[in-house]
């Protein structure tokens, strides 16, 4: 079964999106040299809005883990 973000934990879900992202990056299932999902595709993955997956986003892009072209 696929990670899905835990809607009863008092963690906002862009912080659970946040790790999730982190995590795979992490253990190479998001290697460096390609694309992640885009928004609207991790949103739909995932069963959220995309303004989740963006703010998940835009943290992880502040602390320099990932960049926007």
């Amino acid at each position: 079964m696929a990670w899905e973000p835990n809607r009863a934990s008092k963690k906002p879900l862009y912080k659970q999106i946040t790790e999730y992202v982190e995590n795979n990056i992490a253990n190479g299932a998001f290697p460096p040299e390609k694309q992640l999902p885009s928004e609207r595709a991790l949103a739909k993955e995932l069963k959220v809005n995309r303004s989740t997956v963006v703010a998940a986003y835009d943290e992880l892009q502040a602390v320099g883990l990932i960049q926007r072209i």
